[in-house]
Formats: C-alpha cells, sequence, structure tokens
C-alpha cells in the first residue's frame, strides 16, 4: 500500500528486469522490458527461416537446370563449406552461364542471399573478379549498366560485354529476382541438357511446382535469366524508359 502509487513504476520495473533475466536462461531474448509481459505466457515463436536470423548466413542447397540438383553443404573441421567440384554435378554449359549470372550480377556490398552465391562461387574455384574484369563490369567501371535491386523491383539486372567471346556485339542482360517475377519475364529456357528450349505450359507449371516444393522446404528461392541483346534494343543502352523503374528490356 505505501508503494502506490508513488513506487508502484519501479515495482514494476524491478518484477520486468528480473523476468527478462529468468526468460534470458532460457535463450529467450527480450529487448525491451515490456515484451515481458507477453513473452513470458508465450509457448510458441515463429520467426524467419533458421539461420536467417540466428547466424544471418544463407548456403545455396538446391539448383534447378532442367532438374533438380541437391548440394553438399557439409562443414569441414573449421566450420568452412567443402569445395566442389562443378563440372560432375552441372553440365559445362549450365555451370558457365551460372558463373556468369552469378560473378558479373551482385551487388558490392553482399546480402545474405549475396554472400551465399558467392560462397558457391568460392567453393567450386571460381575467381569472380576475373570474369567482372573479362566482362567489362568491374566496380571501379563507371560505364557499366545495372539496375540495383530495390524491394519494388525485386530483381537486379547487369549487362555484360563478351557475353560469348564470338566477337560482334555480344552483350547480354543478366537478371536475378524473384523467382515468380523472374519466370514471367521468361519465353525460353535452358533444359536439362542445356539447350535453349522454348518454355511451354507445361515447363511452366512445373516450375512452378519447384518453387514451391522449395519453399515449403524453407528454402529462399532466387531466380536467374539472361537476354543476349541486340544493337539499339530498347534504346542505345537498352535502358530505356529512362524514368522507369522497371525498364523493358527486363520485363520480356
Amino acid at each position: 500500500m505505501v508503494a502506490v502509487p508513488e513506487g508502484l513504476p519501479l515495482a514494476v520495473m524491478i518484477s520486468l528486469a528480473y523476468s527478462q533475466g529468468k526468460m534470458l536462461k532460457d535463450q529467450n531474448y527480450v529487448k525491451k522490458l515490456a515484451a515481458c509481459e507477453i513473452m513470458g505466457g508465450a509457448t510458441n515463436i515463429c520467426s524467419d527461416k533458421t539461420g536467417t536470423l540466428t547466424l544471418n548466413q544463407m548456403k545455396v542447397a538446391r539448383v534447378w537446370l532442367g532438374k533438380d540438383i541437391e548440394l553438399n553443404v557439409e562443414q569441414d573441421e573449421n566450420k568452412k563449406m567443402k569445395p566442389i567440384q562443378p563440372l560432375q554435378i552441372f553440365s559445362e554449359a549450365h555451370w558457365r552461364l551460372l558463373e556468369q549470372s552469378i560473378s558479373c550480377n551482385i551487388p558490392a556490398e553482399y546480402s545474405a542471399t549475396d554472400r551465399s552465391m558467392a560462397d558457391l562461387m568460392d567453393r567450386a574455384g571460381t575467381n569472380m573478379e576475373t570474369l567482372k574484369e573479362r566482362h567489362n563490369v568491374k566496380e571501379d567501371n563507371d560505364n557499366k549498366l545495372r539496375f540495383p535491386f530495390s524491394s519494388s523491383r525485386k530483381r537486379m539486372s547487369t549487362i555484360i560485354e563478351n557475353a560469348t567471346g564470338n566477337g560482334g556485339y555480344d552483350k547480354r542482360l543478366l537478371i536475378k529476382g524473384a523467382s515468380e517475377m523472374i519466370l514471367a519475364c521468361c519465353s525460353k529456357f535452358v533444359n536439362e541438357q542445356g539447350q535453349v528450349a522454348t518454355l511451354e505450359d507445361v515447363t511452366i507449371n512445373k516450375v512452378k511446382a519447384i518453387i514451391d516444393t522449395y519453399a515449403k522446404a524453407a528454402l529462399r528461392t532466387i531466380a536467374v535469366a539472361y537476354r543476349d541483346l541486340q544493337p539499339g534494343e530498347y534504346g542505345e543502352k537498352h535502358d530505356e524508359p529512362v524514368d522507369a523503374e522497371i525498364k523493358d528490356v527486363e520485363k520480356s
């Protein structure tokens, strides 16, 4: 009775601080004292994928390239991902496209998703800087054409040079982003044999089923695609409409 009303806030604060300490022993870290009143009665907590919140680390676990490929994500005694021999897992055509799509279309500052894809290149022994230099998209190249990722665009694109090494114009758009959105932009795909084939309704439904399967397995799905460009296509720099958030070259 003496504590009311002057001492009541202090009494509540002490009680919540004590509860916060008890919950910390149960590995339930509550930053705000007021949250103890609710969290103390919680029996189940639903959060983002394990690894994203706890360690902010992700790994490339599965890839669909005309067929479902499951990668080894085991670590060695130093907790580093074990190296892989990419040409024993992927066809040469698939791997060369993946190398381009990841190494040349990645920001200077990696997100957790970008880090996982860069780690795949490291495990395979790919020198990403060499590929960036070959295709003229190094970070210090002010003339490179890149449409960066944003939450509204849900995609990132980069135009590379010397895409095939066969001479001529040889420029290519590389794009990655939300699986459903990238799939909707595509009219062709690279099949299991590494050949470009028409993307028919049957295949589209199959890819959607694969995306759904990955999502249900608590995997974050990312799609990569490419487009070989012709001179003057969608403008001299392929960036029309200039003021649009999503360029026409990224839509089809």
